[in-house]
């Protein structure tokens, strides 16, 4: 287990330059997220999204992304009544950019509310939102292509953002290997391997508490349809390692 959880959070920093990015223009609301676990799932949240950005500087300071200069959006696209300098996309045709250079427009956006549990975990989703990326830069492609752990990414690409919630209702901590596969349109799999960037993976779940994720699927090139995820989570683990739940059985989501 500690192998596994080591691979996956050394692809899931590698590729948070990225997504963490991206997330400035595209990540759930804590605030609309927030339910019944109120303040202390807000709080949960905002400090998961503070570390990712965290993880992504530390992960660009090791490479060419560190110095280079933030993309300049042209004029003619800040123009645009659809262009959102900062903040969430929340209507479909707006679209920002990342400091990279990807131009990311949102096609879609779902809210869910479908769960699934295992012992002492519950899982739910709260929205997932399909977005066409288009790199300008050649230092964006391969940031994206870095995140998502591909020798080369179609351009323009196509991501679907999931975000979820984890609820821990034992009476201690775990650790979580986040989403173990997304598997869409039935036959196409992504995995941290490749095709899926998530930030849960080793995440500690504090005993009583609720956490919220996100996690980005490469499902292809900008036109490609999809109509179904089928998410298999991971289950939880102690801090030595000890098995503490099963995964749970997959969770369906249909888009429409």
């Amino acid at each position: 287990m500690n192998h596994h959880m080591s691979h996956r959070n050394h692809l899931w920093v590698a590729g948070l330059a990225v997504i963490a990015i991206s997330l400035a223009g595209c990540q759930q609301s804590t605030k609309s997220q927030a339910t019944s676990s109120g303040s202390q799932s807000s709080q949960a949240s905002q400090s998961s999204t503070k570390k990712a950005e965290s993880a992504a500087s530390a992960s660009s300071s090791n490479n060419t992304v560190a110095t280079m200069k933030n993309y300049q959006v042209p004029a003619s696209e800040k123009q645009k009544k659809s262009y959102v300098k900062s903040g969430l996309l929340t209507i479909p045709g707006e679209f920002s950019y990342d400091k990279a250079g990807t131009k990311l427009t949102l096609k879609k956006k779902q809210n869910s509310t479908r769960k699934t549990a295992s012992t002492g975990l519950s899982y739910q989703m709260i929205s997932t939102k399909m977005i066409t990326n288009s790199a300008k830069t050649s230092a964006a492609k391969q940031m994206a292509e870095q995140a998502f752990n591909v020798t080369t990414i179609a351009n323009p690409y196509q991501t679907i953002q999931i975000n979820f919630k984890i609820n821990n209702q034992l009476d201690q901590d775990v650790r979580t290997d986040g989403i173990n596969k997304v598997v869409f349109n039935g036959t196409n799999t992504a995995t941290s391997a490749s095709g899926l960037s998530d930030s849960s993976a080793g995440q500690t779940i504090k005993a009583h508490q609720t956490r919220t994720f996100h996690a980005m699927v490469l499902t292809g090139t900008a036109d490609t349809t999809v109509t179904k995820l089928a998410i298999q989570f991971s289950g939880s683990f102690s801090a030595n390692g000890e098995k503490r739940s099963s995964s749970p059985k997959t969770l369906d989501v249909a888009l429409n």
